[in-house]
């Protein structure tokens, strides 16, 4: 079920419940700016940082992401923070060659579970 009211063509990220799991999509280069910091606002109304979040299973979906910087890994390392910080759990998926690239060079690549495809990171939640 979508969260949001705008169709999904015209946003340049989605939020959408699938059962208990949170699935965020971004659709932009994670380069900082507006559209980022929209993204990062909307994920913090749906898992509050202060309060008990509606979801503590979360899927970023990245396969809409080209390109990212320290930006969009901090942004990405403060998404994790705050759902482990209420024992939940946050996967990535469809992270392309070209960004997992910077994972890899960061040595954040031990930080993230990283699946092919949102059903795969879904089932691999522990109960």
């Amino acid at each position: 079920m979508a969260i949001s009211k705008v169709p999904a063509e015209e946003q340049k990220f989605t939020f959408a419940q699938q059962g208990d799991v949170l699935v965020a999509t971004p659709k932009f280069k994670m380069m900082g700016g507006p559209i980022q910091t929209s993204f990062i606002a909307g994920f913090e109304g749906l898992v509050p940082k202060n309060d008990t979040p509606q979801f503590r299973k979360v899927v970023v979906e990245m396969s809409g992401v080209e390109w990212m910087n320290a930006s969009g890994l901090g942004a990405l390392m403060g998404m994790l923070t705050n759902v482990r910080d209420h024992e939940g759990q946050l996967f990535l998926s469809g992270v392309s060659a070209k960004v997992q690239s910077l994972f890899m060079i960061t040595k954040m690549v031990t930080e993230f579970d990283m699946y092919d495809t949102v059903v795969e990171a879904t089932a691999a939640f522990s109960v």
